[in-house]
């Protein structure tokens, strides 16, 4: 049986300076013999400079999650502008 989970990639961007070597976080699938079959191109979080800084990044994202389970906003409408002044 075939399944899917995530995995921590370690990426090299040659040529570049800042972030020579980053971590992202991919969706991986198996085969029903448990090798990797496949990836997602883009990463679901990332690129970050460490493991640990992914971890941080994530952990933030599930915080953020988790505050605002019981503001969920209804958004039915992708082309109205948001409200407020972003300058």
């Amino acid at each position: 049986m075939s399944h899917w989970n995530y995995r921590v990639f370690r990426r090299e961007y040659p040529g570049t300076i800042d972030v020579p070597v980053g971590y992202e976080l991919h969706e991986v699938y198996y085969n029903s013999a448990g090798q990797i079959v496949a990836w997602s191109t883009e990463p679901e979080a990332g690129p970050a400079e460490s493991v640990d800084e992914l971890i941080e990044e994530l952990e933030m994202r599930l915080r953020d999650a988790e505050r605002c389970r019981e503001d969920i906003e209804d958004i039915l409408n992708y082309d109205m502008e948001p409200e407020g002044d972003w300058d």
